[in-house]
């Protein structure tokens, strides 16, 4: 009998797969052809770079003539949208349709996991309403002093590197300078990543990059299987990086408040936010209604750190690195920055928004080397492609 159960089972496992590995063909959607268990993302993270399989994925679709095409992750479908009008009208004008990014968030365990980036209907859009005011210019501008501090920094490490070696190493040098930025920006605290490469911060922010098996297993359960991997507990952040992370946020609250402590941060204004928050929220049980907690605060601030630190290094590398081979558009840069500071005798936040040229190098860099493989978006709601008859199922 076990044996009968057993076939059984297994024969509706193949069956589910089937369907799933056929969805593309079974609405005529052209598809890149999947193989099982990976899909279309055979050899990934070994062989090759996921961007290298979408970038042929992408051709393969091209040639179709069609707004998007099918592929799969593993044995998930996904829609790989190939007209830059689709592309815009999906992020933009029907963005409601696809405002979450389909990543994986556990708010019991991994509450460093409970960031914007991950959050999803209204939890999502609650946080962000509460958020976007810190996000303003004026807000950003209040945080240059603190930027240009290290950037002072920055320029003394790296003459004394130059006077030690002829050639530095500017990707490491780089990830050290903004980690000491968002450290700062972000968290108040200065890392001191810049003088001491072994700073528990640059040590924390490296390990959170670290790859292993039995992380990529997690991951791989997390991204195809959320539910499964909330019900077993499943943790993409480190337990020592989360404990980290939330005895740093917890600290630097508590002893803002105790001395009454006043910075142009992003910390600062997070703080402000969960206040007015209470002050302005209806009681319920002594607590403010729907308030941002300590974890919350905690979770944005890590995201920040995150998403700042490495992206921001790696974007500046090849800049540099692209400088480096194109003397011409060195010397142009350089012009750009000298005829600035000439007009206004110091870096400035309007200063920095004047070098047009220097936008552009990076803007460029940006293009050749984006530092983010991928932008995901899930379908909230049966969506019908403009233009087709087709419809991206929720």
């Amino acid at each position: 009998m076990w044996i009968n159960l057993l076939v059984l089972a297994l024969l509706v496992a193949v069956y589910w797969i089937r369907q799933r590995l056929t969805y593309w063909k079974k609405r005529d959607v052209p598809y890149v052809s999947p193989t099982f268990p990976q899909g279309n993302l055979a050899g990934v993270g070994k062989q090759r770079h996921m961007s290298q399989i979408l970038q042929d994925c992408y051709q393969q679709l091209k040639s179709s003539g069609r707004s998007f095409g099918g592929i799969y992750f593993f044995i998930n479908p996904v829609a790989l949208l190939i007209d830059p009008d689709l592309i815009k009208t999906v992020l933009v004008k029907d963005f409601p349709y696809f405002h979450d990014r389909n990543l994986y968030h556990n708010d019991r365990d991994d509450p460093l996991s409970r960031h914007l980036v991950a959050m999803e209907g209204s939890k999502w859009k609650n946080l962000r309403t509460k958020l976007t005011p810190t996000f303003t210019s004026g807000k950003m501008k209040l945080m240059f002093s603190t930027v240009t501090a290290v950037a002072e920094e920055f320029d003394r490490c790296m003459s004394n590197e130059i006077k030690i070696n002829s050639v530095v190493e500017m990707k490491d040098l780089l990830a050290r300078f903004t980690t000491d930025v968002i450290g700062s920006v972000a968290f108040g605290l200065e890392c001191n990543s810049l003088n001491d490469p072994e700073a528990k911060f640059r040590v924390m922010g490296r390990k959170v990059f670290q790859a292993s098996r039995y992380r990529a297993l997690k991951v791989f359960l997390a991204a195809q299987f959320p539910q499964i991997a909330r019900a077993l507990h499943v943790m993409l952040t480190p337990p020592d990086i989360s404990d980290f992370f939330m005895g740093v946020v917890k600290d630097t609250i508590e002893f803002r408040r105790s001395n009454n402590v006043q910075r142009n941060d992003f910390m600062t204004l997070l703080m402000k936010v969960m206040q007015e928050q209470i002050e302005n929220g209806e009681a319920v049980g002594g607590e403010a209604k729907d308030h941002l907690t300590m974890d919350d605060i905690a979770a944005q601030a890590f995201v920040f750190f995150l998403a700042g630190f490495e992206t921001s290094s790696t974007a500046m590398s090849f800049c540099l690195y692209e400088l480096a081979l194109n003397q011409e558009l060195q010397d142009k840069a350089r012009q750009n920055v000298t005829e600035v500071l000439k007009k206004y005798d110091t870096i400035s936040y309007e200063a920095v928004h004047e070098m047009k040229y220097i936008e552009m190098c990076i803007n460029e860099s940006l293009r050749k080397y984006p530092p983010a493989t991928t932008l995901t978006r899930r379908v909230e709601k049966d969506y019908r492609v403009s233009g087709t008859d087709k419809v991206l199922e929720k």
